[in-house]
């Protein structure tokens, strides 16, 4: 039953993630998902994605860990993504929690 929570909660992030990384590259034709989003039970947290674009990416994204069951964020960490137009340009982030956290989100969006 967790593991199915935590498929429902990285779904509803990717959906999300969509939205976000088309407003940070600024625009219409940018598209950004997360297709994982996990959490190891030694803490390891795992993100991975695309983002794809009608021009040239040479960003940087953040990748931001919520608590599930809380809302806080855990962790968080930078990730380049350069590419050419028109190529699902693949990202991976890590990041580590603390053992009272069990399930996590992932979001997707700019620096702060």
């Amino acid at each position: 039953m967790p593991i199915v929570i935590a498929v429902i909660i990285a779904v509803l992030a990717a959906v999300g993630a969509f939205f976000g990384v088309s407003a940070l590259l600024g625009g219409s034709d940018t598209e950004g998902t997360i297709d994982e989003c996990s959490i190891a039970s030694d803490g390891k947290l795992t993100a991975s994605g695309t983002v794809k674009s009608s021009s040239e990416v040479d960003t940087k994204v953040s990748v931001r860990f919520d608590d599930a069951n809380t809302g806080t964020e855990v962790d968080r960490t930078d990730v380049d993504v350069t590419g050419a137009a028109d190529e699902s340009i693949p990202w991976t982030a890590e990041g580590q929690a603390g053992d009272e956290v069990t399930k996590v989100t992932c979001v997707l969006g700019p620096l702060d």
